[in-house]
């Protein structure tokens, strides 16, 4: 998506604080004996009570069989990602690793993003798994090209790394657009901003 003007630029930044203050209140709910689908439940009440609607909620991509049917996918230590909360129902347990998807659509303009977290006490092996798939993901930006963010996925699952995205601490990536699975720019700020995580090894997106 390309910001052409103020108004959107602030509607599109209105979208993402939004976003956040959901996956925060959600963070604060995974927890051991929580249920996917209590999350999923939460998820969709906060985004409504604030006027937004859920961007996944009834999405069918093209090849798909039928229409997504939860607010919010949750992927669960070995699942990869798009875990559907609310058909295949789990509990939380101390020491899983939970992958929270989640995006909302602010007057029109879709925001998502995605964060990892740990259930109970977060290990050492923990956070070497997220900065190593920063590392993977940074070789797999290049500024200027278009790209989906699906590509970003089957690239790094093909080098051998789970494609997931999420966070450790309290930073993700918010990704903005007008529909879903729009192609986006890298550009080259964004690059050196990873690669400056990466060398700092400093908690940040992943």
């Amino acid at each position: 998506m390309i910001v052409r003007d103020e108004k959107t630029r602030a509607n599109l930044i209105e979208g993402g604080k939004c976003l956040v203050a959901v996956l925060t209140a959600l963070r604060a709910k995974v927890v051991p004996g929580a249920t996917t689908e209590e999350l999923d439940d939460l998820a969709e009440q906060l985004i409504r009570e604030n006027g937004d609607e859920p961007s996944f909620l009834g999405y069918q991509p093209e090849g798909a069989m039928r229409p997504y049917p939860a607010t919010l996918c949750v992927s669960i230590n070995e699942e990869i990602v798009h875990g559907i909360p609310n058909e295949f129902i789990k509990i939380l347990k101390d020491g899983d690793i939970v992958g929270l998807d989640l995006g909302l659509t602010h007057n029109g303009a879709v925001v998502d993003a995605a964060i990892t977290v740990a259930v109970g006490k977060t290990s050492e092996e923990f956070a070497v798994m997220l900065f190593s798939r920063l590392g993977c993901l940074v070789r797999l930006l290049q500024p200027g090209e278009f790209q989906k963010s699906g590509d970003f996925t089957h690239q790094a699952s093909g080098r051998g790394a789970a494609a997931r995205s999420g966070q450790l601490g309290e930073r993700a990536p918010v990704f903005l657009r007008e529909h879903l699975h729009e192609a986006r720019p890298v550009l080259r700020p964004l690059r050196e901003q990873l690669l400056r995580a990466a060398a700092l090894g400093v908690a940040g997106m992943v």
